[in-house]
């Protein structure tokens, strides 16, 4: 650092003695130019090769997460090119023959630079941002987008007054006639700002969310909420891309309810063959009890069963219900606080459906078909225990054991 300060003295020095008697002469101007560039690009070298060394390793022994992300984003290196143009910009007045087209480019450089600083600003707070739990629910990486393009913009504007030497205000007025063509330019643009706000005001969508849109094919986990576009990486593997505006033009369905809940539903049906179901006398309902399997699964219904069975009035669907039901409430990946059902749809020509309406309480959805197919194992292995059959079309082998008797029949 002794060394930068003692070359910048010295060039000061150097500067003030020797600049004035240079000025009479277009080539001696022109000399000094080179000069001053050349002394601005070791300029340039020592800051890079002492001052950003130097405030890398302070960075890097900092506690805070701000300087390394300043950094690695390189805010700090367009910051010291903009000083040294600043710097250029000031050594044209010292050159009268090169001021007046010297300053004007440089500044219009200087606005460009500063838009440059600017998007690797907002780059690095974004990450910075994304290391909050917030992130997920409130990502804000289309509204960087938008303030990125808005400095461009103004830096392009300022670049252009800067070189046509006139107000900004005058472009701006200028530019009034030709709002017509700019929204049907940036039509997209607006779209996707507006549709943006209202995703995020209204919380529709969030990073990591499960999305699934039927009408773009998507359907899959978002991961990435941009300006102008809606990523979603679909359960193949493959990426779908929406445009953010479209997004709000089509219906969608958001899972990130079922997420927050804790719980998935099941909602599976058995058609079960009609002429299987019959009344059951006491001793049915006995030899049942026989099973500690199904005896622990009835032991709340029991005494009601054995009523019903005395009663003449006991169905062996029933009593698979209500099995099923002690079963499910027993099953620890069964959640018991949510909608709970073992229900009978309406018949069917293929057979009575028997619906399972529960919900398991995992959102994974491996566990979830694991337990899923659990389930349904369960049902269909139990069912002849309960002298119950599953209804199903008859296949080609049910037609060659019939035999040409039964094939005539059907």
């Amino acid at each position: 650092m002794k060394q930068l300060f003692d070359y910048v003295k010295g060039f000061e020095h150097w500067f003030h003695a020797n600049l004035a008697a240079a000025q009479g002469s277009v080539i001696n101007e022109l000399g000094v130019f080179f000069l001053i560039l050349l002394s601005l690009w070791v300029a340039r070298w020592a800051a890079r090769r002492w001052v950003l060394r130097w405030m890398i390793d302070l960075a890097a022994k900092s506690p805070f997460e701000w300087d390394d992300a300043l950094i690695e984003f390189k805010v700090v290196r367009g910051t010291l090119t903009l000083v040294l143009l600043a710097v250029l910009f000031w050594a044209f007045e010292f050159l009268p023959s090169l001021t007046f087209w010297g300053q004007r480019v440089i500044g219009a450089l200087i606005p460009l630079q500063m838009s440059k600083v600017i998007d690797r600003a907002l780059s690095a707070g974004g990450k910075l941002y994304l290391a909050h739990p917030i992130a997920s629910r409130r990502p804000i990486k289309g509204f960087l987008q938008l303030f990125k393009i808005l400095a461009y913009l103004v830096g392009g504007l300022m670049a252009i007054s800067v070189l046509m030497g006139v107000s900004p205000l005058v472009l701006l007025s200028g530019f009034g006639a030709m709002t017509a063509v700019l929204i049907l330019v940036f039509k997209d643009l607006i779209l996707s700002v507006l549709a943006s706000i209202h995703i995020a005001a209204n919380d529709l969508i969030q990073q990591d969310d499960w999305l699934e849109v039927p009408q773009y094919q998507a359907d899959g986990t978002v991961i990435e909420l941009a300006l102008y576009t809606l990523k979603i990486q679909n359960w193949d593997k493959t990426i779908s891309v929406i445009p953010t505006y479209k997004i709000l033009e089509t219906p969608f369905k958001n899972w990130r309810g079922m997420t927050d809940s804790g719980g998935r539903r099941i909602k599976r049906s058995i058609f079960l063959d009609q002429q299987s179901m019959r009344f059951e006398p006491p001793s049915y309902l006995v030899s049942l009890l026989q099973d500690p399997r199904i005896a622990t699964a009835l032991e709340a219904e029991k005494e009601e069963l054995l009523q019903r069975a005395e009663a003449g009035s006991l169905t062996n669907l029933r009593v698979f219900r209500k099995y099923l039901e002690g079963y499910l409430r027993s099953h620890p990946k069964i959640a018991d606080d949510m909608t709970f059902m073992v229900r009978q749809l309406q018949p069917t020509p293929q057979g009575l459906p028997l619906e399972i309406y529960v919900f398991v309480n995992e959102v994974q959805w491996v566990i979830y078909e694991q337990v899923q197919a659990e389930l349904i194992e369960e049902i269909l292995a139990m069912l002849p225990r309960f002298e119950l059959s599953v209804f199903q079309a008859p296949s080609g082998r049910d037609l060659r054991e019939a035999g040409p008797a039964g094939a005539g029949g059907l």
